[in-house]
């Protein structure tokens, strides 16, 4: 039942395996910053328990290249049939080894491994692939090194294949590869599936980003639920009845009234290093110098997002970013729009 072909599909996952450990480390080397609190233990423990996140991702992304593995009909064995499966393999995994490798780089950005919102951002990377290529060529260098790589060591098909199992036996071999397939994407026997919340179990909790990949957070973001909707109020008139506020009455009566205009200036990809207010006068914001010793300046600044489409929601509606993906192209906004 187990025989040259079963050993054969083994060793070719192994090397994706292998692969995506060697990921993770240039993840640490690239974003070690985020880990630096970390001890060497804990680091080697976040390093081992991604090896359960790497067989999830692997086994999902690769069910096509498994089931024709090990499939029950024809010679599996034959040359062209493993020319065809090799063509299949890279296919399957090209897309996802890419993203683990850009998400090298835009950890930095968002603080977390990608997830569902690279749709979002698609139109974006088409309109800016080219500085984004020439700022980061040499992700796109590594890519094609990797696949070239991958080509190179990918196992081939012993040049005398021993002979096929009887055929109860290969479609009984099928079935428990089918079950170890689907147990290892649950990520064991547990009540739930194996979640990106699941690889936050050591401190600091920044390990948890190293022990995910982004395949698997990838695939966990697909088809994720919105928001539970919560009702604070029982009927449209009790909330417009709450809403009726009259600043007036807690207002000095003594005091006169300054109807002064508010003026919001957002500022795109700017930090508090940047004005010189902030920073010893070193800056580039005369006029919002000249505005801080006019008015109360606050020292202190914090973020609620790490992206752009992050901003407006947190600035204007006091919504901060609590999400994986940003509110405004969530399922929760939409909802709330439709209403």
């Amino acid at each position: 039942m187990f025989d040259s072909s079963f050993f054969l599909l083994l060793r070719r996952l192994g090397l994706m395996l292998c692969i995506y450990m060697v990921l993770r480390l240039l993840f640490y080397l690239f974003n070690y910053s985020a880990f630096a609190e970390a001890g060497f233990t804990e680091t080697v423990l976040a390093f081992i328990h991604g090896i359960r996140f790497d067989v999830a991702a692997i086994l999902a992304f690769n069910s096509l290249f498994i089931l024709l593995s090990v499939s029950p009909v024809g010679n599996i064995l034959h040359q062209r049939y493993q020319q065809v499966l090799k063509w299949v393999f890279i296919l399957c995994n090209a897309p996802f080894l890419a993203l683990a490798l850009v998400d090298i780089e835009f950890f930095k950005f968002i603080g977390r491994r990608s997830s569902n919102e690279v749709f979002t951002i698609a139109d974006d990377v088409v309109e800016q692939l080219g500085q984004l290529i020439s700022y980061y060529w040499y992700v796109l260098i590594g890519f094609v090194l990797l696949l070239f790589a991958l080509l190179k060591v990918y196992p081939a098909a012993p040049a005398i294949p021993s002979p096929q199992p009887r055929q109860w036996l290969r479609y009984l071999r099928l079935l428990i590869i089918a079950g170890i397939t689907v147990f290892g994407v649950r990520g064991g026997l547990q009540l739930k599936p194996l979640r990106p919340n699941h690889a936050f179990v050591l401190e600091p909790a920044a390990l948890g980003h190293l022990t995910l990949n982004s395949p698997f957070t990838f695939i966990k973001g697909i088809g994720k639920t919105q928001l539970e909707q919560k009702h604070y109020f029982n009927s449209d008139a009790a909330l417009l009845a709450a809403l009726q506020f009259d600043p007036q009455q807690y207002a000095n009566p003594d005091k006169p009234r300054k109807n002064d205009n508010v003026v919001i200036i957002i500022l795109e990809s700017f930090a508090a290093e940047y004005v010189g207010a902030l920073n010893n006068g070193r800056g580039y914001t005369p006029f919002l110098d000249s505005l801080a010793t006019e008015g109360l300046l606050f020292e202190n600044a914090f973020a609620n997002g790490r992206k752009s489409i992050e901003a407006l929601p947190s600035i204007l509606a006091g919504v901060p970013s609590l999400m994986e993906e940003p509110f405004i192209t969530s399922l929760t906004n939409q909802m709330s729009c439709t209403v």
